[in-house]
Parts: C-alpha cells; structure tokens; sequence
C-alpha cells in the first residue's frame, strides 16, 4: 500500500531460520523475491556503571528501546547501533553514550562539525573567504591524508548499499573528524596575513563539513553548528 520497492527487516539471530519460510511465503504470493531483506543481528547487551546489565525475559526483565532513547538521547541510539557490524555481539556502553567528551564517538564526529563551524565564524570576523583557486597550496602532508579521505565517501557509500553494513560509515566519519582534529590542532587555518592559503584550507574544511552533515543525516543524527 505505501508502494515501497524494497523491505528491510532486522531479526535477531535466532530467528535465522523464519527467512526461507518467509521466502516461500512472498513466492506464494507472486511477491518477488528480492523484496523482502533481512539483516540478521547478534545479541545486544547492556553496560552500565562498568557491568553488564541482566536481563531475561522469561523474568520481564528487559529494557524496552524507548526507554535507551530516553537514558542516552536519539543521538547515541542511532550512532551507536549503527557502529556495530551486524555479524559481532553488541556491547552498549550507557555510560560512554551519555558523555559529552571525546570518548564517546557520536560526540567526537559532531564536535568536528562544530569546530568547523566555528573556524568559519572567525573567517567571517576576519574577512578570510574560501578560494578554490589556490587548493595547489594544500600540499602537506597533512593535507594530502584529508583530501584522500574526502575522495572515499562515495565508495563507502557504494559498500553500504551492497552489504547493509552501516558500521563502514561510522568508522569512515571518526576517521574523518580524527583526521579534522588533527589538523585543526596543528595548523592555523584562518590567517589574515596569508589569504590564499587560508582560503584553501577554508574550501578543504568546507568540503569536510559537508560530508560530516551528509554522513550524519544519513544516520539520522543531528549535526550541530555549535556544543
């Protein structure tokens, strides 16, 4: 009825067994087979204050999805359950999820965002604009690892489209922001005394922050101007 061409379907592991049946089920139907996918997920446990949480449901004891979204935010949820191969058990750190520091991976891509935004509020206070016609002067090494790293993303893309492993697109970001913190740690990149190398450096942050917030979108997590 909502004439989607493709459905995705997340079951835990031991729920293998139901595809074919399904399968079967869909030809029976005349529905084709490539509709319906499933991404098969291993168990998912809990970690807070150092320990595993226990949990069983043959004793109702469980915590429900809603109520992690509201212990660590919409953020972390998302973030944290994509960064995980479907294929490898997943421990859930609430704690590390919570924490608004650099440990925590959400926040570590979202602050390279954030910081990008803030080297453009001082280009602005300076009066240093973006020049794509001096990119030649970015020839350090340094440099030379961002712009490699920019030139991938539509291969991760590609990948995720193929195998559903979300995972590919976390690891891809931290190592962007990695990459962005570093240099922002090392290099002035608004210099009023040099513009046109100021410039380039602005046009390579602008090309990185423009693949944060597409990455970030496509989890579904905000990618804020300011933290």
């Amino acid at each position: 009825e909502r004439k989607f061409k493709k459905v995705f379907d997340i079951w835990g592991a031991d729920h293998m067994g139901h595809i074919p049946r399904m399968k079967a089920a869909m030809k029976a139907l005349d529905i084709d087979d490539d509709f319906l996918n499933v991404i098969i997920h291993q168990y998912v446990n809990l970690k807070r204050e150092g320990e595993v949480v226990k949990m069983s449901t043959r004793r109702g004891e469980f915590t429900t999805l809603d109520e992690l979204v509201e212990a660590v935010g919409v953020d972390s949820t998302r973030y944290f359950f994509a960064m995980f191969d479907p294929d490898t058990h997943m421990l859930f750190d609430i704690d590390l999820a919570r924490q608004k520091s650099n440990d925590n991976p959400v926040f570590y891509v979202q602050y390279a965002n954030a910081r990008i935004s803030n080297v453009f509020r001082t280009a602005d206070e300076k009066n240093v604009a973006i020049s794509a016609s001096s990119l030649k002067l970015l020839n350090t090494q340094e440099d030379r690892k961002i712009i490699k790293l920019l030139t991938i993303f539509p291969e991760i893309l590609d990948s995720i489209v193929t195998d559903y492993r979300t995972n590919r697109l976390t690891s891809y970001l931290e190592d962007l922001s990695r990459a962005f913190h570093g240099y922002y740690n090392k290099n002035i990149i608004v210099d009023p005394e040099n513009p046109a190398l100021s410039g380039a450096r602005l046009a390579m942050c602008k090309a990185l922050q423009n693949i944060l917030k597409a990455g970030l979108g496509l989890l579904g997590v905000e990618a804020p101007d300011s933290m």
